[in-house]
């Protein structure tokens, strides 16, 4: 079986008081997530030795970090946050991605990175949640799997490329259940074409489940 992104609804133009409004409660929430990050590390200073109770700790900040990123998905979809694409090295953005996302109770992260520099142009702010979007959804996808793979690439042509690939196969539903609106790879599909890339993601035999996203070669 075969799947692709299904195709992004037609937009009636720029919606300003759309964008205004998710970028006002974007900064709201930043701010009030950014509070509870600094009270969770007073909390751990009063912890002590209490291995439970940081235990415990330690899950509020991947929590403030989802959420954080879930508020940023929202502003990409809606575009209120514009790309100020830069010159930066592809092959940098994924190994860095891929060291922040790693879990010792996910699947094994495998990372293969083109040799010599793979220079893109992307916002380096959209590089870092495009990325952390795409491992964290995949790593959701791949929860029965063992390991994915995460690899760098430069195309035939004027591209170059992240692939993300795990054997397991997934069915058509679930891809499409991600890629509706304010979903991961809706936002992460935003993000992408306002940078000049495409994201696609497909179902088949071999490897599995595979996302592909293009972003054009800096020249």
């Amino acid at each position: 079986m075969h799947s692709t992104l299904p195709p992004r609804p037609a937009e009636a133009g720029s919606d300003t008081v759309s964008s205004e409004l998710v970028r006002h409660l974007s900064h709201e929430l930043n701010d009030s997530l950014g509070a509870v990050e600094s009270l969770v590390y007073l909390a751990e200073k009063k912890a002590g030795e209490s291995e439970e109770v940081r235990r415990y700790l330690l899950e509020i900040p991947r929590l403030v970090e989802k959420a954080s990123r879930a508020v940023q998905g929202a502003a990409h979809c809606v575009g209120a946050l514009p790309a100020h694409p830069e010159r930066l090295d592809l092959n940098v953005l994924v190994a860095e991605a891929a060291a922040a996302a790693y879990s010792p109770r996910g699947p094994a992260l495998l990372v293969d990175l083109s040799a010599g520099e793979l220079p893109v142009q992307i916002d380096p702010a959209h590089a870092a949640f495009l990325l952390a979007s795409v491992i964290e959804c995949f790593q959701s996808l791949g929860r029965r799997c063992k390991q994915i793979l995460v690899r760098t690439a430069r195309d035939a042509g004027s591209s170059a490329e992240v692939v993300l690939e795990c054997a397991e196969h997934h069915m058509e539903q679930e891809i499409a259940r991600l890629c509706e609106p304010f979903r991961p790879l809706a936002a992460a599909r935003s993000v992408v074409q306002a940078n000049g890339g495409r994201l696609t993601a497909c179902c088949s035999a071999n490897p599995g489940t595979l996302l592909r996203i293009s972003l054009p070669i800096a020249r």
